[in-house]
């Protein structure tokens, strides 16, 4: 009797520990997402960009600056060639939020890499933060 009831305690326990890594596989699937910003196509503004496809240098932009012209165009309602880079460099933020946490939105604590990005459009500033995955936050503080 005693093999049988430690074999169902060990059925038990892994049915257990089945279940907890069940739950947070979920629970990281339902999170993987959440930050993503796909309010904006970023690819559908990207080609009218001659002027400002290239750095000084004649390197071409990153894919992250390049999408965060277009969303700054399209904030803005001009047509990208009239958005000026002032300055970008590459971040590494400390979170999915991209230095832009929401209120009430929860996001991974992992290093995420992208780029901070300071544009001009007119006479208004504008401060746009990237990760590598396509979004793009318009983070003006």
């Amino acid at each position: 009797m005693t093999d049988r009831g430690s074999a169902a305690r060990r059925l038990g326990r892994l049915f257990q520990i089945n279940v907890s890594c069940a739950v947070l596989l979920l629970a990281w699937l339902a999170c993987g997402d959440g930050y993503r910003d796909t309010s904006v196509d970023p690819t559908a503004t990207l080609a009218p960009l001659p002027a400002a496809t290239r750095t000084p240098d004649t390197r071409p932009l990153p894919e992250p600056v390049l999408r965060a012209i277009a969303r700054a165009a399209e904030d803005a309602g001009v047509p990208p060639e009239q958005v000026e880079i002032v300055e970008y460099a590459e971040q590494q933020w400390p979170s999915t939020a991209i230095g832009c946490p929401r209120p009430g939105e929860f996001y991974a604590q992992v290093i995420t890499p992208g780029y901070r990005v300071v544009l001009r459009v007119g006479d208004e500033t504008l401060t746009y933060h990237t990760d590598m995955d396509g979004n793009v936050r318009r983070c003006d503080q």
